[in-house]
């Protein structure tokens, strides 16, 4: 994902397949195993408006991503267009481009960590229902309980329904795992690893949505709209954080192919999540997890799970070298050598830390609003505008497109900062004053350094 990579350079000859595939993986996150219980919340219209809705959104912010990277490649910016920071430069300057880099990536560690968890959950969960117990090494932190009567550091073997003693962290197989193939597939980077996720991912989603058709759809009728639709914007927006990683694809005139690759990974998993709404949206009152998969003992109900463990190691990769170079470009660029084990280290220590606790809800619900949001959705149409909507290619945006980028970044902001508000537990009328301040603030100005007339902003 790093624009300096020759890896991604090789993939300009594959147009747009290879960012397409890299961002399906990156599509393919935690979320989608929640989309069942979000579809049943949201019921089948509710969650397909929903997904499309956001489909829509990301592909868009998506575009305007690439063009403004595009834009920032060709001015020769200071920190160029390999991420959505360096453009920050031009309108908030340097403080200003700190600011937004340490957001996106705090985003993407939020992401990366998400991803880990849930790589690690399944991992340990196929390895309990496999051999029946949980091996690995335990520390056990240090509390006044403990002194004198527990070891603080073991390893071996408990059983699988023996809870971790708390307070401890535990580096099980899982995670000894999924870093031993996040680091494989990290060096081995390329359209070969993007391609094998993408088909664990088309398979183990295939036998997911077969267990929840047999196991959890009720006889009732499909519920058209849910008790709670807006509960299910959660989990459907971080389902689509996908456009942070955009910006390097879009480098060395590929901006094109990045913006059509984009568009189909959208499509793609559009379609893959509605599918898993639906079925949940008829589905019994619990969530299916991987636990209940592996509890029916089918062979292809293990093998779904696999599927899912493996598809979800590709966008590890993807989120941490994000992270690490908006972390060398805007944050500790004077040591560039710290700055390559702090994303990783953050990330993985969270992982560890929070895979047994129910952090990881949180991290799926709050990341989403209070940073996926903003930096996925937001902040690349609010960059469209002060730029002055530059075109994919060089040449002069549709008048339409400017006029629809312009709303939408007002509505976006507006919309997650009602959210965000909302999920605070404010009452109505504070929500309904952060959406109309927010929506009625002044856009920035173009501010693009051109020397032709296009410098003004519908």
């Amino acid at each position: 994902m790093q624009p300096s990579s020759p890896k991604v350079g090789h993939a300009s000859s594959r147009d747009w397949l290879y960012p397409a595939l890299i961002l399906i993986n990156t599509l393919n996150g935690p979320g989608f195993v929640v989309l069942a219980e979000a579809g049943r919340q949201a019921g089948a219209l509710g969650a397909v408006l929903l997904v499309a809705a956001f489909a829509l959104l990301a592909t868009f912010s998506a575009r305007r991503a690439c063009a403004v990277a595009r834009e920032a490649e060709a001015h020769k910016i200071e920190g160029g267009g390999a991420d959505l920071a360096g453009p920050c430069r031009t309108l908030w300057g340097g403080r200003g481009a700190r600011v937004a880099a340490a957001a996106c990536a705090t985003a993407l560690l939020a992401c990366a960590v998400a991803q880990i968890v849930l790589c690690v959950q399944l991992a340990d969960a196929l390895e309990e229902a496999l051999v029946g117990r949980r091996c690995g090494v335990v520390v056990r932190l240090p509390s006044l309980e403990l002194t004198g009567k527990a070891a603080l550091f073991y390893a071996g073997c408990r059983p699988a329904a023996e809870p971790l003693p708390a307070p401890a962290l535990e580096a099980s197989v899982g995670v000894l795992l999924t870093l031993a193939l996040a680091r494989l597939a990290r060096r081995a980077e390329g359209p070969r690893t993007q391609g094998v996720g993408f088909a664990c991912f088309c398979l183990g989603a295939w036998r997911w949505g077969a267990y929840l058709r047999r196991e959890t759809v009720a006889d009732r009728a499909v519920a058209w709209l849910g008790p709670s639709p807006l509960a299910a914007a959660p989990a459907v927006c971080f389902n689509f954080a996908c456009v942070l990683a955009v910006p390097p694809l879009a480098l060395r005139g590929r901006a094109e192919a990045a913006a059509r690759g984009a568009g189909a990974a959208c499509l793609f998993m559009a379609l893959a999540y509605a599918a898993v709404a639906v079925l949940g949206a008829g589905g019994a009152p619990t969530a299916p997890s991987a636990d209940a998969l592996l509890a029916t003992g089918r062979a292809s109900d293990l093998a779904a799970v696999f599927f899912l463990f493996v598809s979800q190691l590709a966008a590890i990769p993807t989120y941490l070298a994000g992270a690490d170079g908006l972390i060398k470009a805007h944050l500790v660029a004077a040591d560039a050598r710290r700055a390559d084990a702090l994303a990783a280290a953050a990330a993985w220590g969270l992982a560890i830390a929070a895979h047994e606790s129910e952090l990881f809800v949180s991290i799926v619900d709050w990341t989403s609003l209070l940073l996926l949001g903003f930096t996925n959705f937001s902040l690349p149409l609010v960059l469209d505008v002060a730029w002055g909507h530059p075109g994919l290619a060089g040449e002069a945006c549709p008048v339409a497109l400017r006029r629809l980028s312009r709303a939408l970044a007002s509505l976006t902001v507006a919309g997650f900062a009602a959210l965000v508000c909302r999920e605070a537990g404010a009452p109505w009328f504070v929500v309904a004053a952060v959406a109309g301040a927010a929506a009625g603030s002044p856009l920035p100005a173009g501010r693009m350094p051109r020397s032709d007339s296009r410098d003004s902003v519908v």
